[in-house]
């Protein structure tokens, strides 16, 4: 089921620029969005709603979730109670 809140980050005025350009700038955008975009406090209430949704909806079931970048960090904060900015920090493979 195709959901928009796993879409990526809307990194705004730096869509489609190259990772090396964006990596700079992540943690800045913990809280402020990239211009015109997102921050990824947005992207984790995205996943967070879309988590909550699925307790209801399949409380005993698994679930394939298929997402970004961001949907990845969104991921790891909520579930493994990680901090977004060691996220950020750390190489992401």
């Amino acid at each position: 089921v195709p959901d928009r809140r796993l879409r990526e980050c809307d990194y705004g005025a730096f869509t489609r620029h190259p990772a090396r350009e964006l990596d700079p700038l992540r943690l800045q955008a913990v809280l402020v969005p990239f211009p015109n975009g997102q921050s990824y406090t947005d992207c984790l209430r995205q996943v967070g709603e879309v988590l909550e949704e699925l307790r209801g909806d399949w409380p005993d079931g698994w679930v394939l979730m298929i997402g970004h970048r961001a949907t990845h960090y969104a991921l790891d904060v909520i579930l493994r109670r990680q901090a977004i900015e060691d996220l950020i920090r750390a190489p992401f493979v």
